[in-house]
């Protein structure tokens, strides 16, 4: 080991207790008793909601034996910590875990007469668990994100090219928990900063100080890489490696044995007609359910759009639909009715004004926007008629943005050939992930992203992320 790398290597047997096993523990900890609150809460809430029914009492002690019971799946399923889950699979997990203990509790529950639990109160706790449990997880890995006590701390083994992309990417998920703190590659000179962290050493040096170690090293050979994993890296309690499959699907890749040889078996969800119809029917079904809420709401911002110049207040845009057909949407009218010409005069008075135009297709000072407009925009209830085109199938809740031709001839053309696999979408990940602010190129990472590693899960965590979007009106215009 070079003399450099002492003073960053640390003596195991003179430090006492594993700090990171503390950090192991208090964070697990810290879920462990957020995921049994939420599940407490729930159960109450699930009894509360029968006795207002009923105005009775009603007996939840059984179903209180499935906060142990939680805490135990959360173990073996690595819930706790939940160290490099991502968002998708945590809320995967979360779900299926919830649903076996609940099945479990309600054969075992219901096949005794001596308990008189009502069926209302254990599919109510259930329904308000699969929501409460990830909210708690949730608001306690922000938390504890805030007072710099979740996760643990990574050096990243990379390249000049490599090592800025990983340690942003750490950097905008900090709920992942690994948190870059060092470099170690031979592109750079100890004491060098790169994306913002401190160049230790070379690729053949290793620290004690950080439990995890990031690999980016796509062009190393295979031979350098063992050597790599049997020497410098065998320091480390967990090692990621970054395979040079950017733009491949992340999501749903799993590592599979073929007698000896590491393999990656990918799933294509889109090719499986069970979650493709499942997606269809779930979302119709919620528009259906959901008619007597948005209804009133979309006739209400109709009449008050109409009041405002008294022509129409719904108007139909083409777009590109699945496999490449045009399909017509409809959205609340926000601007004059002579938005086109008004649009044409400001654009060639202003060459800036044009020139935003060209690399988004929006102004974020849009003259042609009227006052009632720009909260409709902002909230996204301009956007309230698409339901409609949801029940009739031309449009999903969740997909990419429906776009005119002329905008979608702007994409990537691997973009455009993944675009029309889908049916566009009310909402979708380009949306919730900056929206109008990540322009084209936005569209390109997230819409290709959404569609290689589609899954229902994935649609789930889009829909949470845009409430926050829509109530916070981040990035439309």
């Amino acid at each position: 080991m070079n003399s450099y790398t002492e003073g960053i290597t640390i003596d195991p047997d003179s430090r006492g207790v594993n700090p990171f096993l503390k950090r192991r523990l208090t964070d697990a900890l810290a879920l462990s008793v957020s995921d049994g609150l939420m599940l407490f809460l729930a159960m109450l809430a699930g009894g509360g909601l029968l006795f207002y029914i009923r105005g009775v009492p009603v007996e939840m002690e059984p179903i209180f034996l499935l906060i142990p019971a939680w805490w135990v799946g959360a173990w073996m399923t690595h819930l706790v910590p939940g160290w490099g889950l991502g968002a998708v699979e945590e809320l995967r997990r979360t779900q299926l875990l919830l649903l076996t203990l609940f099945a479990a509790a309600l054969v075992i529950i219901f096949l005794q007469n001596d308990i008189g639990l009502s069926r209302i109160s254990f599919f109510a706790a259930y329904a308000f668990a699969s929501v409460m449990i990830p909210l708690g997880r949730f608001l306690t890995k922000k938390m504890l994100a805030a007072l710099n006590l979740w996760g643990v701390p990574a050096v990243i083994y990379g390249t000049r090219a490599t090592v800025p992309i990983v340690a942003e990417a750490l950097r905008q998920d900090r709920t992942l928990g690994f948190i870059p703190k060092a470099v170690l590659s031979d592109d750079f000179r100890q004491g060098d900063i790169v994306g913002g962290l401190p160049v230790l050493g070379t690729l053949q040096n290793t620290t004690r100080r950080m439990p995890v170690a990031i690999v980016a090293l796509p062009e190393m050979s295979r031979h350098n890489l063992i050597n790599l994993l049997e020497g410098p890296l065998q320091t480390y309690n967990t090692i990621l490696l970054v395979p040079d499959l950017k733009d491949a699907p992340s999501l749903w890749v799993k590592p599979c044995d073929l007698q000896g040889i590491l393999a990656l078996e990918i799933r294509r969800n889109l090719l499986d007609p069970i979650p493709s119809v499942s997606k269809t029917v779930i979302e119709r079904s919620l528009v259906v359910l959901t008619l007597p809420l948005w209804g009133p709401l979309c006739l209400f911002f109709m009449l008050l759009v109409w009041l405002k110049d008294f022509s129409a207040p719904v108007y139909a845009q083409e777009r590109i639909g699945r496999n490449n057909v045009l399909f017509k949407t409809y959205k609340l009218r926000t601007m004059v009715p002579d938005a086109e010409n008004v649009l044409k005069r400001k654009l060639a008075q202003d060459p800036v004004l044009k020139a935003e135009w060209d690399q988004h297709y929006k102004l974020k000072e849009d003259p042609r926007i009227t006052f009632i407009g720009q909260f409709l925009r902002k909230t996204s209830l301009d956007e309230l008629p698409q339901l409609w085109c949801v029940l009739i199938g031309t449009m999903a809740l969740v997909g990419p943005r429906p776009l005119p031709k002329y905008h979608h001839d702007e994409l990537q053309l691997r973009t455009q050939r993944l675009r029309v696999r889908v049916r566009p979408g009310i909402t979708g990940l380009w949306q919730v992930s900056g929206r109008s602010d990540s322009g084209t190129a936005g569209m390109d990472k997230w819409d290709t992203f959404y569609v290689t590693n589609w899954s229902i899960w994935l649609d789930v965590i889009i829909i949470a992320r845009t409430v926050r979007v829509v109530l916070f009106g981040s990035g439309a215009y």
